[in-house]
């Protein structure tokens, strides 16, 4: 296996990676990292001086052997260049040795024409860890395949804070105000406990849990998925500014999806725009919508539209707005939509009338909606209550 580690290194005290492991990611199931080199046995290396490598046309040094390697003086940014460029066919372990790359302090790489890492050399594990990378003219992190980001940082990049290939794990990072996007992924990304502001575009088999996702309508900012299994539990979304979004902001689509326990609340100025604004869209076939909380829903907003088929939506909370002009919906089938399970949810402050919007689709199956308050007792536990 070939493993490159970058790490905020201070060099009295040691790597973080290098001492302490890189610790449980706590994934949903099952180990996130198998057996390999040992990363103490990289950092007790000799570890050769990055200042003696060679530049080139992008990058203030490139490194192109496997091996152990220090940054032993501050590197100051150069226009059109990347930081650290890594092309090397083997195991690669950075300390940043105490110093900083360009003008912030320790772990900092900022300021350069290029991108704050470049490393698409395809390595089979890829670590960075306690990095920050911010306001650079490319991407914050340009990688490959097969990368953990384990606390890091990217903000204000011209580019897109962090774009990679398949098999990216970013947890516990902070993302955010990058011009291009937040995240461009491919396919199995691994989203834990991170902060992104911004759009985001991620593949097929995407799991995503306790991150909260900030998606402002004014820079044209999305959530956007597009294949099988795709799982996100417990993330909270926040849904801001003016300009009316003319597409869904969560866009799901694919087979056996799991959107549960997500809490999405709309922040938006106003929703003035004739025609629905939908907050999130769930496509394809049998997925599962269940203890989701769409709160704050304005005029002319759908909480959620459901196209395809075989979905079960259960549980959900959807809250209107407490003061708006017209009537937003909570679900909405779009047209040809069929074989939806839509039992047990609650709609406060709609009307009966609009708390679920049905399409032309059939064999759909709608549990009676109706007002709590004529309902003795607890009611039926699958009916659809709207509430005050």
């Amino acid at each position: 296996m070939k493993i490159i580690a970058i790490a905020a290194c201070a060099a009295v005290t040691g790597c973080v990676l290098a001492q302490g492991g890189l610790g449980p990611l706590d994934p949903p199931a099952g180990p996130v990292l198998d057996t390999g080199p040992d990363l103490a046995a990289l950092a007790r290396a000799v570890k050769t001086p990055i200042s003696g490598l060679p530049g080139a046309a992008t990058a203030k040094h490139v490194i192109t052997e496997p091996g152990a390697y220090v940054l032993d003086t501050d590197l100051i940014a150069i226009d059109g260049e990347s930081g650290i460029w890594i092309a090397a066919p083997g195991n690669v372990f950075i300390d940043l040795g105490g110093h900083t790359i360009s003008q912030a302090g320790t772990g900092h790489i900022e300021g350069f024409g290029g991108h704050g890492v470049h490393a698409e050399s395809d390595p089979e594990l890829l670590i960075l860890g306690d990095l920050n990378s911010y306001e650079n003219a490319g991407d914050g992190f340009r990688v490959g395949e097969d990368v953990f980001g384990l606390y890091i940082a990217a903000v204000g990049n011209a580019g897109a804070g962090v774009r990679g290939g398949n098999d990216v794990v970013i947890k516990g990072s902070k993302i955010k105000e990058n011009l291009t996007a937040a995240l461009l992924l491919g396919s199995d990304a691994q989203l834990f406990d991170n902060f992104v502001k911004g759009r985001v575009d991620g593949g097929v088999y995407m799991v995503g849990a306790r991150n909260t996702f900030v998606l402002n309508t004014d820079d044209g900012d999305w959530f956007l998925t597009n294949g099988m299994m795709t799982n996100l539990t417990h993330n909270r979304f926040t849904l801001k500014g003016d300009t009316p979004p003319t597409a869904p902001v969560i866009r799901l689509s694919g087979e056996n999806l799991e959107f549960s326990s997500n809490h999405m609340n709309s922040a938006m100025a106003s929703a003035q725009s004739p025609g629905a604004q939908v907050f999130a869209e769930v496509g394809g076939d049998n997925s599962n919508v269940e203890g989701n909380t769409f709160q704050g829903l304005m005029a002319n907003q759908v909480g959620l539209a459901l196209a395809g088929s075989g979905h079960i939506v259960h549980g959900n909370t959807f809250v209107a707005a407490p003061v708006f002009s017209g009537a937003p919906i909570g679900v909405h089938l779009r047209p040809g939509a069929n074989r939806i399970a839509i039992v047990g949810n609650t709609f406060k402050g709609f009307f009966v009338g609009s708390a679920v919007s049905n399409g032309t689709g059939n064999n759909n199956v709608l549990a009676p909606i109706v007002d709590a308050s004529a309902l003795p007792g607890n009611g039926n536990p699958d009916r659809n209550l709207v509430l005050p």
